[in-house]
């Protein structure tokens, strides 16, 4: 009987569970050489399951692994890639998002300065990509994201748009603002016993997606901003940094994305 389209082999599944077993393997390892250089004993140890089991009850797990975790993962997948710089996602993407058509939705009291978003998506060869879907989302002037914080509407502060048939796309906005992380939780103090702060810098995110391509997640920053040398979630690489133009007065932010082509059919589609 011929095989389904999209069901696995045994193979496959064999593989994966080799590549985990690996994974898992080399990470024990990697702690077990931490441990004992570090002399940590057991009364140590079961501090750091409970500290862990506070992370859990506040519900900060998502927290924890991005701000240790998520850049050391994203900065590994560049490597392999011909796509532009990624950064991490973060916890407050949406994916049903309205389209927009020449502005994000912002609230009515926003008297944020303005900044308009222009770029233009390519192929690692320079071909323009048409029709690319383009996720933008940033803070609220006050540090907050919408559809997680302060009861805002999710159709605030992010939307999505397509490229045109050059591969460009542009729309406005306000000013992003740098905010802290959640600190009066487990992770928080974490920091301040690590003596870190819980800032980071303002940044607009963005997530790109286009059929035969490999979807492409990133942030931009913006030069000379606070906190812009020192991000306490480790998410800052030099090209992701950005000093805005004026036109009429206004900042305007060009921001231009590689996407790599995809490498296999579940990434293509």
């Amino acid at each position: 009987m011929p095989q389904q389209a999209g069901a696995r082999t045994a193979e496959s599944i064999m593989s994966d569970s080799e590549r985990i077993a690996k994974i898992v393997d080399e990470l024990s390892q990697a702690v077990a050489e931490v441990l004992a250089r570090n002399e940590v004993d057991r009364e140590q140890y079961r501090e750091g399951v409970q500290f862990l089991a506070r992370v859990q009850a506040e519900r900060e797990i998502p927290l924890l692994v991005d701000l240790f975790i998520e850049h050391l993962v994203v900065k590994a997948e560049d490597k392999r890639g011909r796509n532009s710089s990624q950064a991490i996602q973060g916890p407050y993407f949406i994916e049903d998002v309205p389209w927009v058509s020449g502005a994000l939705k912002v609230s009515p009291e926003d008297n944020g300065e303005p900044l308009m978003i222009r770029g233009r998506v390519t192929a690692p060869n320079g071909a323009p990509i048409e029709g690319a879907t383009v996720h933008i989302w940033h803070s609220t002037p006050d540090g907050a994201y919408t559809g997680f914080h302060k009861g805002m509407s999710a159709d605030l502060y992010r939307g999505r748009v397509r490229s045109a048939a050059d591969g460009t796309f542009q729309v406005a906005t306000t000013m992003p603002v740098p905010y802290t992380i959640p600190d009066q939780g487990p992770v928080g103090g974490l920091l301040s016993m690590m003596g870190r702060h819980c800032w980071r810098p303002a940044h607009v995110h963005f997530k790109l997606r286009a059929d035969g391509y490999r979807d492409l997640t990133t942030q931009s920053y913006f030069a000379g901003g606070k906190w812009v040398d020192d991000d306490c979630a480790g998410g800052i690489v030099d090209d992701l940094i950005f000093a805005p133009v004026l036109e009429d007065g206004k900042k305007v932010l060009q921001i231009d994305f590689v996407l790599d082509f995809a490498r296999s059919a579940a990434e293509a589609a």
